[in-house]
């Protein structure tokens, strides 16, 4: 599926994408990076990488006044708009400014692939 970006960075926004864990419906907080009609385009995060996959470990947490480790997974997803919340996580936010820069540069080097 190609990936749709946001040529203004500021559209960019954190939702949940729901997925299954151990039987139940659960939302996993993910970076909106761009979108069409059907589709968002999004990096996921997590408080635990599995053993499958590669993270980056982020400086902050995505939560505010959360002290907890916060994972980065290393790919970048197009998925159906009907697998994430209706609403935005407005209190997501990268806490560190280190963060911010990783992740942009992140993205300009996928937009270029």
């Amino acid at each position: 599926m190609k990936h749709n970006f946001y040529e203004d960075k500021t559209k960019r926004h954190f939702r949940g994408r729901y997925v299954y864990v151990h039987g139940r419906r659960v939302a996993h907080p993910n970076y909106i990076i761009g979108e069409d009609e059907k589709t968002y385009t999004s990096i996921g995060f997590t408080h635990s990488p599995t053993k499958v996959g590669s993270y980056h470990k982020l400086y902050g947490n995505i939560v505010s006044n959360d002290t907890s480790s916060c994972y980065m997974q290393k790919n970048i997803k197009t998925r159906k708009k009907k697998t994430f919340s209706k609403k935005k996580y407005d209190k997501y936010n990268f806490t560190n400014q280190i963060d911010c820069i990783y992740i942009d540069d992140y993205i300009k080097k996928h937009k270029k692939k």
